[in-house]
């Protein structure tokens, strides 16, 4: 067997032949469950806080297209946004809480509801890594949960991506998702039901004491995925009032009902210390518009749904498509507002695309700024200049509607004192709502002993 990368090593047991043998050993049927965790950490939770809704609860987008996947292929796709149930039945808790028996409880009775199914996936949400830096960790306490019961357990996401062999170290999954997922898991679903399928890197398992990969030729994603029907067990009107997804809708209306939505997936910039890449690879591809808006009128119809937040990582990457849909949604007569808080790139913002966007219902959004020295901007593959950077901040004044954040970073390699009082500078000058500074930090993979 030939690998995908030079990460593995090659052994008899091909991924085919590992496939057949869960086949064997789980006599699985077309019905998977997947559930997205909790995405705050159990260690230093606040019951006030969850109350006031003041953690993170954004719906389950990924895992809806994994549905749409599934009926695709006439596979039985169920979702458990465990993160949204909890935070739901804490708003109703009393102190003292036991967040890992609530989150059971929870689990429990909504896998006893769906006994036909055999196949769990199990993501991580937005929750940052490090999930074995403290003990019960909610992802790794679901991982360990729904392989004590016997299930076939798939785990996906950033952390899953991150922590790929630790995971199967410890026999937390059968099968480890890398990056995005919508091929893989449809290949996955279709070999393991006796389908023809194009082989697809990027699955990981380990039948034995090494980590292997599945082989075959990659494929860039491409968002060509109807949602509108995967909303039919997302009571999406009801986030509002468990949860949040950013700051510009908390500084407008806490409790006005909210959805996500994306255009573009993946990121045309190469910085040097983003970990984007490793997760969705290089390059982007995006939605049509005009399937875009149809998913945002269907929600704020349907759903009464007023408010909604770009989780694009390039919003502005295909300008064509962006003016379009900004364009599409002032034409829709829509009254909704939205904003983004993964920061946009500078370069793609001018006067004219303010203006579609103020006019399209944007309250805002964060840019990735980082530094205010041309020569880290340069190191780090930065797509910016110092001279758009100081173009913007003459415009920005002519849009007071926009609440604008820029997004700055201290402690790159080598970084000088001149560098990071120019970095100040700059955060002073450019005339922003607000300037967030953060410590460049280099994540690594954990090391866990069995």
């Amino acid at each position: 067997m030939k690998t995908a990368t030079a990460e593995v090593r090659a052994t008899s047991v091909s991924f085919p032949e590992y496939l057949n043998e869960l086949r064997i050993q789980f006599q699985p049927r077309k019905s998977v469950v997947l559930i997205q965790c909790p995405t705050f950490g159990f260690n230093n939770f606040e019951l006030e806080a969850a109350k006031r809704k003041g953690y993170f609860a954004y719906p389950p987008k990924g895992l809806q297209c994994l549905k749409a996947v599934g009926a695709l292929l006439d596979v039985r796709v169920d979702i458990l946004d465990l993160n949204f149930r909890l935070l739901e039945a804490l708003q109703q808790a009393s102190p003292p809480v036991e967040l890992h028996e609530l989150m059971d409880d929870i689990l429990n009775t909504y896998l006893a509801e769906r006994d036909g199914s055999s196949i769990i996936g199990v993501s991580a949400g937005v929750t940052v890594p490090n999930v074995f830096s403290y003990q019960g960790h909610p992802y790794v306490h679901v991982l360990k949960t729904v392989k004590q019961k016997g299930y076939l357990v798939l785990a996906g996401g950033s952390v899953a991506t991150l922590e790929r062999r630790n995971i199967l170290k410890l026999g937390l999954a059968h099968l480890v998702f890398k990056g995005e997922t919508e091929f893989k898991f449809r290949y996955f679903l279709e070999s393991l039901f006796g389908r023809i399928a194009a082989p697809t890197p990027g699955i990981f398992y380990q039948p034995r004491d090494e980590m292997l990969e599945s082989a075959g030729l990659p494929e860039a994603p491409s968002p060509k995925f109807d949602l509108i029907p995967t909303y039919d067990e997302i009571p999406i009107e009801r986030y509002c009032s468990v949860g949040h997804v950013g700051p510009f809708l908390r500084m407008i209306d806490p409790d006005k009902p909210y959805a996500t939505l994306q255009l573009v997936r993946g990121c045309r910039a190469h910085c040097s210390f983003c970990e984007l890449a490793q997760f969705r690879g290089r390059g982007f591809n995006h939605y049509r518009p005009e399937e875009v808006v149809s998913e945002m009128i269907y929600l704020a119809t349907e759903h009464s749904i007023r408010h909604f937040e770009w989780v694009d990582d390039d919003l502005l990457a295909n300008r064509k498509a962006a003016m379009a849909l900004f364009q599409s949604i002032i034409d829709s007569g829509l009254k909704i507002t939205w904003s983004a808080n993964v920061g946009l790139i500078a370069a793609s913002l001018n006067r004219e695309m303010l203006h579609l966007m103020a006019e399209s219902g944007c309250t805002g959004f964060r840019i990735g700024i980082e530094t205010g020295s041309e020569e880290i901007l340069r190191k780090t593959h930065k797509p910016a200049t110092m001279r758009k950077f100081m173009e913007l901040a003459e415009i920005i004044p002519e849009f007071p509607q926009l609440f604008i954040v820029g997004c700055f970073m201290l402690g790159f390699e080598n970084e000088t004192y001149e560098q990071i009082y120019s970095t100040i500078r700059l955060a002073r000058t450019m005339k922003l709502g607000w300037c967030s500074i953060a410590v460049l930090q280099v994540t690594q993979e954990s090391n866990v002993d069995s």
